[in-house]
């Protein structure tokens, strides 16, 4: 299996939220990410993830 790279997630100093599969952006990692960084209050994870998802879904 393929590890996922830094870039995969929307916090990759921590590699929190991921959002890709193997390179290609997904909705629902997106609706997950979205969900998730409101519930913990990260804020500008939550704006990255709503442009995201968007301008790809």
């Amino acid at each position: 299996m393929e590890e996922a790279k830094d870039a995969d997630f929307l916090m990759p100093e921590e590699r929190k939220y991921p959002y890709k599969v193997k390179g290609q952006i997904s909705c629902n990692l997106l609706k997950a990410a979205i969900t998730r960084s409101a519930q913990n209050n990260e804020t500008e994870v939550n704006k990255k993830a709503k442009a995201l998802f968007n301008d790809h879904c």
